[in-house]
């Protein structure tokens, strides 16, 4: 009861937290992997929920589970559309880092989530910092990776995709690299 006389409520509204995890030391060259959960702490639907990640000058976004519905500059985007009551969702994602980062430098990535009526900002943005290893000619030594997707199955005369990805996962710059993909006849 106010003052005035009046009876004042409070009208619930929901709460949408994020969290993210990555490594704390990472390699020039790299393949780095983040993980995003957010989560709707109220009973009330969430609505509108967005996520939107901003990786550093350094980051190349390579893989994303669920797709970003927009990338545009250093921000990636995720439409969650509405997140019931405590429910919670996670995104997973793989960035390459650029070969030119210094040993000692820092790599930052921030994530941020809103949801349509959320009144409690302090626990909508998520940064994890990490350490560059080696790198940049620190006398640490190039480690090449590989990898290949594609479909499981396919059907004969129709055309499909593979997809090669090679990754300097160690401490130092690699040069002269090839890949090479034999396919079979």
């Amino acid at each position: 009861l106010g003052q005035d006389g009046v009876r004042y409520y409070e009208l619930p509204t929901p709460d949408v937290t994020i969290s993210k995890q990555g490594p704390a030391q990472v390699a020039a060259g790299g393949e780095v992997t983040y993980t995003l959960r957010v989560t709707n702490v109220t009973p009330l639907a969430a609505r509108d929920v967005t996520v939107a990640d901003t990786i550093s000058v350094d980051h190349g976004v390579a893989a994303a589970v669920p797709s970003p519905i927009l990338r545009g500059g250093r921000s990636t985007f995720w439409l969650l559309g509405t997140l019931a009551g405590n429910e919670s969702r996670t995104i997973t994602y793989t960035v390459i880092l650029t070969d030119s980062l210094q040993a000692g430098a820092s790599v930052t990535n921030m994530a941020e989530v809103t949801a349509t009526g959320d009144l409690n900002l302090a626990n909508n943005t998520a940064v994890v910092t990490a350490t560059v290893l080696g790198g940049g000619g620190g006398g640490g030594r190039p480690d090449m990776e590989a990898t290949k997707a594609g479909p499981r199955e396919v059907v004969a005369g129709q055309p499909f995709t593979y997809t090669l990805l090679a990754v300097n996962v160690g401490t130092d710059k690699a040069t002269d690299i090839s890949l090479v993909d034999a396919l079979p006849d």
